[in-house]
């Protein structure tokens, strides 16, 4: 199983952005990319599955990343990337005093 597959699973889903808690919907996630649908804009959003990966590599080399390391690579789109990935059972959150996703040590 991989994280893709895993991140899959949000497919459907409706989510909320950790630090304001703005709500979005997970519309589709294929090979290639994810698209969400904020609720306060009604406009789709096309996120490349290489920003997911980008963010993913980082938390497992590193143990951590924060949202200006997911905006470095995701300027567009980090608030949407941190939430799902934060949604995925292996990665955690704090939002104080800035957003920032660890991966969960296996026990």
């Amino acid at each position: 199983m991989t994280f893709w597959a895993d991140l899959s699973r949000l497919s459907g889903r409706t989510l909320k952005t950790l630090g304001h808690g703005k709500v979005f919907d997970v519309l589709d996630i294929n090979e290639k990319h994810v698209i969400v649908k904020p609720h306060a804009t009604g406009s789709e959003r096309t996120i490349h599955r290489q920003d997911f990966q980008y963010v993913f590599d980082t938390i497992s080399l590193q143990g951590s990343i924060d949202l200006k390391g997911i905006r470095h690579f995701s300027e567009m789109n980090p608030v949407y990337i941190a939430a799902m990935m934060a949604a995925l059972p292996y990665i955690t959150f704090s939002n104080r005093p800035k957003i920032h996703l660890r991966i969960v040590a296996a026990s």
